[in-house]
């Protein structure tokens, strides 16, 4: 059974959670829901949105300003996106609207779109970089609006449980499954490349390639759980 929104689990957590909510109502963030999530002690924060840049700031302040006080009790917090293979990971959901500016109108309140005024992006996680994910996105749907790109058939399936070939069929496919395949994406990608400037764009697959080799040269848990006595 998950611990979702288990009041026990607050209630220990109580005086942080607090804590938090406090100091973000004092920076005027207006929080308006806080609970527990699916993993074990896990919890979520909201607050209400405001543009691009400022939600990064505060995105970024907010993980520093969780650490520090988790610090202050003897604790140590995460946004790690999967720091436990049996507990649910920590994720960075984007709920997005675009804003005419000169007419203050909100161009994605469409009854094309389910939720009212927005769209939600649940692709990133805990070690994203809300900068450059905020960038990322935000071209990726400028260039589809400029070029009048297609997005398809509106799926209501669990891709779960659709079979793979299934979603060939659809034209659906997986993203990389792999940090060195995501760079390896990233750098024939024109359109992302030029949102993040070409030569921040290469210095940044580089980095990210070079984690990629570094984690290589571990062992792993698993290996040596499924190997060692094996061989």
């Amino acid at each position: 059974m998950l611990p979702r929104y288990d009041l026990r689990a607050l209630h220990r957590n109580l005086d942080i959670m607090t804590t938090l909510i406090k100091y973000m109502q004092e920076l005027g963030w207006e929080p308006y829901a806080n609970d527990h999530e699916d993993g074990t002690c896990q919890f979520e924060a909201n607050w209400t949105y405001s543009d691009a840049l400022t939600t990064a700031d505060r995105h970024t302040f907010f993980k520093w300003m969780v650490k520090t006080l988790a610090e202050e009790s003897g604790l140590l917090a995460t946004f790690m996106p999967k720091p436990f293979t049996h507990l649910t990971g920590n994720g960075a959901h984007f709920h997005m609207s675009l804003w005419d500016a000169e007419n203050q109108t909100n161009l994605f309140l469409d009854d094309r779109i389910p939720a009212p005024g927005r769209i939600e992006n649940r692709l990133g996680d805990g070690a994203a970089n809300p900068y450059l994910a905020a960038t990322v996105l935000l071209a990726a749907g400028l260039d589809g609006i400029e070029n009048q790109i297609d997005p398809g058939v509106q799926n209501e399936d669990n891709l779960y449980e659709v079979p793979e070939d299934e979603l060939q069929r659809r034209g659906i496919y997986s993203l990389p499954a792999t940090l060195g395949e995501a760079a390896d994406a990233l750098e024939q990608d024109e359109v992302i490349k030029d949102a993040l400037g070409t030569t921040y764009a290469d210095n940044y697959i580089q980095v990210k390639r070079e984690e990629w080799r570094d984690y290589h040269l571990r062992v792993s848990e698993w290996e040596t759980d499924n190997y060692l006595e094996v061989y």
